[in-house]
């Protein structure tokens, strides 16, 4: 896809109202139709009727809109990201895969022919750009420090993680020189600098080099895989990275279509890609929707401290499940369970077990079992049954009387951290009910010609 095509896409900022396609209005909003068969495309990826889709459409058009009256369609950022993601779109349309497939075939086919006379080696590196008239001082801090990222290695650094950190970091080094690392894709090793192939007549498979010096800089090497043939699947990315870069030399490029694009004839364009439209309208909204989202909760989502007075003004929904802290003794004689639950209640509950242990231990352990801990309603029978009234427990019938000692939990929630991404999830569908109902109030909707 050519680049300069990239600032062609803003014309549809424009256009995308203009261009409105003919036919059955569903609904609108002021002066803005929604037709059947936008409406269409979209409930076909619901699972929704025809009426639920409807209420909730106008819902989201509505944000549209209202995200329009506040000009956030005009700003840099949603020109910005609607550029980008309307090139991708307009890219699988523009691109012939039939085309794409064949030449990267062709290309492969020419990389097998010239693999038989040469080698292909797999290679990562941490490197310093240095000019070949660098002065002295130069060249001495960048020997200093790639020094340091050998000693590094040598210690047990992870040569892949280092790469990966150098390469997020990457740009203009603090001490005046330009660091580059990267894990590079298969390639011939003539393609690779001299100075490279040679230390790796002696370097073994995943080890790395000392820093040495090239026309280029200086150098840490690593190579992780030599082959006389490469499969097509690892070779696809660089094969795909080499096309692009053809641009209008590309021939899988729909050249006709570019054509079409360039000149702003979006009519025709449409005719031959009917869902453009659709798929433009559909990432226009998105956007748009996502930024207004964004203004009035992303922001106040990311502090604790919206979430935390949201959390004290709608304290009352936010309740635990009942809860039973305490323990389940069960015996084989009644007298046995209540004298053991008897004995506990006089002691801290963090000494039951102790106590537990003790009088089993005088009495035998065939006479009596203990289970402590919380226990959730709906979990444990016995618990359900003797302290929650609810359920069916049948007891064993080797340990056939049962008995609870310890106390109900109270289900208030005194920290918010504990619901957290429940308040997010109530806080979001708060906001949006709030929303809605002044968007109606502000906006005129008309459902197929009726208020």
């Amino acid at each position: 896809m050519p680049q300069r095509l990239v600032g062609l896409v803003g014309l549809l900022l424009v256009l995308v109202y203009e261009v409105q396609a003919q036919g059955e209005v569903v609904f609108s909003i002021d002066d803005r139709p929604v037709d059947r068969t936008e409406f269409a495309y979209q409930q076909a990826k619901s699972n929704l009727s025809e009426k639920a889709f409807r209420s909730a459409y106008i819902d989201y058009k509505l944000k549209v809109r209202e995200a329009e009256s506040q000009g956030l369609d005009t700003t840099a950022t949603f020109k910005a990201q609607y550029s980008f993601y309307s090139h991708r779109l307009l890219k699988l349309l523009l691109v012939d895969e039939r085309k794409l497939m064949e030449e990267e075939r062709r290309i492969m086919s020419r990389i097998q022919r010239r693999m038989k006379s040469t080698e292909w080696v797999k290679a990562a590196h941490v490197s310093i750009d240095l000019p070949q008239q660098a002065d002295r001082s130069l060249e001495n801090r960048a020997k200093k420090w790639m020094d340091s990222v050998y000693t590094t290695l040598r210690e047990g650094a992870d040569f892949n993680l280092l790469v990966e950190q150098y390469a997020e970091e990457g740009g203009v080094h603090p001490a005046g020189f330009c660091v580059r690392a990267e894990e590079l894709p298969w390639l011939p090793i003539d393609k690779y600098l001299k100075e490279w192939t040679e230390r790796w007549i002696y370097l073994e498979k995943d080890k790395v080099s000392e820093p040495f010096f090239s026309p280029k800089g200086i150098h840490i090497v690593k190579w992780s895989d030599k082959s006389s043939t490469v499969s097509f699947e690892l070779l696809k990315p660089s094969v795909d990275e080499y096309i692009e870069r053809l641009g209008d030399a590309n021939p899988a490029v729909d050249k006709e279509s570019v054509t079409l694009w360039r000149q702003g004839n979006l009519e025709l364009l449409e005719r031959k890609y009917p869902t453009l439209k659709l798929r433009l309208r559909e990432l226009y909204d998105g956007l748009l929707v996502t930024a207004l989202d964004r203004r009035y909760t992303g922001d106040m989502i990311l502090e604790d401290a919206s979430l935390e007075r949201y959390f004290v003004q709608h304290r009352e929904r936010y309740k635990r499940e009942p809860r039973y802290r305490g323990a389940i003794i069960r015996s084989k004689r009644k007298k046995v369970g209540k004298s053991i639950k008897k004995r506990l209640k006089k002691l801290p509950m963090e000494n039951w077990q102790d106590a537990f242990d003790q009088i089993v231990t005088d009495r035998g352990r065939s006479w009596a079992t203990m289970e402590l801990g919380i226990f959730e309603f709906g979990k444990n029978a016995a618990v359900d049954k003797l302290i929650f009234k609810c359920g069916d427990y049948r007891p064993d019938p080797s340990m056939p009387y049962t008995v609870v000692v310890g106390k109900k939990m109270k289900r208030d929630i005194d920290d918010y951290r504990e619901v957290k991404a429940q308040l997010i999830r109530d806080f979001q569908s708060d906001y949006e009910e709030r929303l809605f109902k002044q968007l109606r109030e502000k906006y005129r909707v008309k459902i197929n010609g009726y208020d």
